[in-house]
């Protein structure tokens, strides 16, 4: 079952590519998606600049969006380096989340 999920997941991500500096997500920006980092690093910055966080291969952030609506972000993610990152609009995650109850249950408990 797992391998049916992470395959229906990977076909409904696209690829996002941004340059180091970029910002990905700004704080007080709406939370619209999922975004796992394939490679490169990103990092939180919190709301006086300083960075908190380094985020590299296989993490992940703006997940509040599947349990948030309107949920808009407490900090900021700049790209460190050039970065590729799959990305989930809330709307897709919604509704594999919808379509596989068994994931949906583990996803929430965690």
């Amino acid at each position: 079952m797992r391998s049916v999920v992470r395959s229906a997941f990977c076909k409904a991500m696209t690829i996002q590519i941004c340059c180091a500096k970029d910002y990905i997500l700004v704080l007080g920006q709406l939370i619209d998606e999922l975004i796992v980092i394939t490679s490169g690093s990103v990092e939180l910055v919190n709301d006086r600049g300083m960075v908190c966080r380094t985020f590299n291969f296989g993490s992940f952030f703006g997940e509040k969006c599947a349990f948030y609506k309107d949920q808009v972000s407490a900090v900021s993610y700049r790209a460190r380096t050039d970065v590729e990152m799959l990305v989930l609009p809330r709307p897709v995650l919604l509704a594999l989340l919808n379509a596989y109850d068994e994931f949906c249950e583990e996803v929430s408990e965690e």
